[in-house]
């Protein structure tokens, strides 16, 4: 999520931070200064509970297009994260940085909020916290595995992203969680650059997205180094374990040589948020440094060309940044009018908004852009067009898909989930 604006070191920006913090969701010179260093202490406002029918238009958006926001729940203290339980289970889970998992009930004309079902220890300095949620393909009414990304506590020292696992079960409306269970730990080398999503590919893997560990300018090269899982797009399989692991290695995964088997693509610098359209493709936001965010399908084995390549661009003007054997990104943007941080959404596929049926909805977390894109037959092609859906003075960390194919957006600033409404 790291807007390349942050040029300052933490400790020349923890005094803005303390003064500025309270405006940044109103001012976008503000905002790409301090994200990346947003307090972890941050308290949104308590607001008014959400009035059903009262939803907001953004700006900018084309007449006759666009979207509003329909404010659904509010008082999330820095959500990341949204995970809707499968169809007819009526529920939604919620994560914040701090390190609580929220359960709402959804099964009322206004979401109900349950017990929290964790609340994990979490380290939580610039892009740190709990990060990533995801269902097991096979989680039903009686419940099943929950899974979660989050920046904790190495086991031997210093901060790793941990990808564990808790069982739920389910006794009407009480959830219990179990003990998480350790399934793969990475070292970060800085505390941005974290990513943190995890999805299920519709094959039953699990997908796990890891940032080149910061700080700026890949400094340790991780994008291009193979050999290590940082920079990487990772696809395990944890139904089973195999080889003294907690997991196996599917066995249609691609051989890239030099790389850890747990790797299935390269040369990613933040795929802060990814999911996949409904013919089954992997799309990845992957966060750009200091011109261009861009939006890639990445398959098995690709090399997605960061830090040689930023966008279609060479990430260093002027430098031999050849794209061969690089997989372009099908749409791209540059920083400009406050944009700097693209956040990852998903396909609509509900039926309230037939405008946006088959393209991939998106946001910017510095300006509150947010638009959708036609997916491409071949991503190699020219540039799609993107269509704004509005403009807010929101920080959209996280979208989330609920089983009617409906599509929420949350507020990282004032702690708010809205649902994209006509």
């Amino acid at each position: 999520m790291t807007p390349p604006a942050a040029r300052r070191s933490p400790a020349e920006l923890g005094p803005l931070v303390a003064i500025f913090s309270v405006l940044v969701a109103g001012c976008d010179s503000l905002r790409a200064t301090v994200v990346e260093h947003y307090p972890s202490g941050y308290a949104p406002t308590a607001g008014a509970a959400p009035v059903p029918g009262a939803a907001v238009a953004g700006e900018g958006a084309p007449a006759g297009g666009g979207a509003k926001l329909l404010r659904r729940i509010g008082g999330i203290a820095e959500p990341t994260d949204l995970a809707f339980a499968p169809a007819g289970m009526r529920t939604l889970l919620v994560a914040e940085k701090g390190g609580k998992l929220r359960r709402f009930d959804l099964s009322g004309p206004e979401p109900v909020e349950r017990e929290p079902l964790l609340q994990l220890e979490v380290l939580t300095r610039s892009e740190q916290g709990l990060l990533g949620l995801a269902f097991a393909p096979d989680f039903g009414s009686s419940g099943g595995a929950l899974y979660f990304n989050a920046t904790r506590a190495c086991s031997n020292a210093g901060g790793c992203t941990q990808v564990a696992r808790v069982q739920v079960q389910i006794d009407g409306e009480r959830w219990t969680a179990g003990a998480p269970e350790l399934l793969l730990e990475v070292a970060q080398p800085y505390a941005n650059h974290n990513a943190g999503q995890l999805a299920f590919g519709p094959e039953g893997a699990l997908y796990v997205g890891l940032g080149d560990g910061g700080w700026r300018d890949d400094p340790q090269g991780h994008g291009q180094d193979v050999a290590t899982l940082l920079g990487s797009m990772l696809r395990i399989d944890p139904s089973r374990a195999e080889g003294g692991k907690p997991y196996a290695i599917p066995a249609d995964q691609p051989k890239i040589t030099g790389a850890p088997p747990e790797t299935w693509a390269v040369g990613l610098r933040n795929p802060w948020r990814f999911s996949f359209a409904p013919d089954g493709r992997l799309i990845v936001a992957d966060v750009g440094q200091n011109r261009w965010e861009e939006l890639d399908l990445v398959a098995a084995g690709d090399n997605l060309g960061w830090a040689i390549r930023e966008g279609r661009h060479c990430a260093v003007e002027g430098a031999d940044c050849a794209a061969d054997g690089m997989v372009e990104p099908f749409y791209e943007y540059p920083h400009a009018d406050g944009d700097a941080s693209v956040t990852g959404g998903y396909v609509y596929t509900g039926a309230a908004l037939p405008a946006l049926a088959g393209r991939y909805v998106f946001g910017d977390f510095v300006s509150g852009r947010v638009w959708s894109v036609p997916l491409p037959a071949d991503p190699s092609g020219p540039l799609v067009k993107a269509e704004l859906l509005g403009r807010w003075q929101i920080l959209p960390s996280t979208f989330g898909r609920d089983p009617q194919g409906e599509l929420w957006v949350a507020d990282f600033g004032k702690g708010d989930l809205y649902q994209i409404v006509p």
